[in-house]
């Protein structure tokens, strides 16, 4: 997963109401945690979004621009700066906070690994799981398990790491 220190989506979306807006933000906020996530494989859901200033929401036209916050996590608690464009024409800037749950699928053991046992389809499986609780040693799906070695033993249901593996 790569890092960038502000990711930037532009959008330019009409809307009539403050609840369009609402829904416009949602989507914009959506994509720009997507973005930050560089994995196509990822799921974004958000589970709550919270607004600095909620009133602007209400007399807001559409959503510029959302942007993650330098240094910011794309999961887990998240903090994003929201451009709004305003009846008479001006624009006005909000913080975000969005409760994002990113799952990402991983290789999980399907039955009782031993050591130096090949590493391959009949003894993985790919799992979806949450990037909150996940190491960051875990072997993503989307990384080729091709030649490897289990390095030790591998316990059915444990989520693959780099130290379980040899070549």
């Amino acid at each position: 997963m790569k890092f960038a220190t502000t990711i930037f989506a532009l959008l330019l979306v009409p809307s009539v109401a403050g609840a369009s807006v609402t829904k416009d933000l949602k989507a914009a906020v959506h994509k720009a945690i997507s973005a930050a996530l560089d994995d196509a494989q990822a799921t974004v859901e958000l589970q709550s979004l919270r607004a600095s200033l909620p009133g602007a929401l209400k007399t807001a036209r559409s959503v510029v621009s959302v942007e993650l916050l330098p240094g910011e996590k794309p999961f887990g608690q998240v903090t994003l700066r929201a451009t709004l464009a305003m009846r008479g024409g001006s624009q006005q800037s909000l913080f975000i906070m969005a409760d994002a749950d990113v799952k990402v699928p991983v290789w999980v053991a399907s039955r009782r690994i031993s050591r130096q046992a090949p590493l391959n389809e009949a003894v993985l499986v790919t799992e979806k799981r949450s990037l909150l609780g996940l190491s960051p040693h875990a072997l993503r799906a989307n990384r080729s398990i091709k030649g490897m070695l289990a390095a030790r033993m591998v316990n059915k249901g444990q989520i693959l790491t780099r130290s379980m593996t040899t070549t």
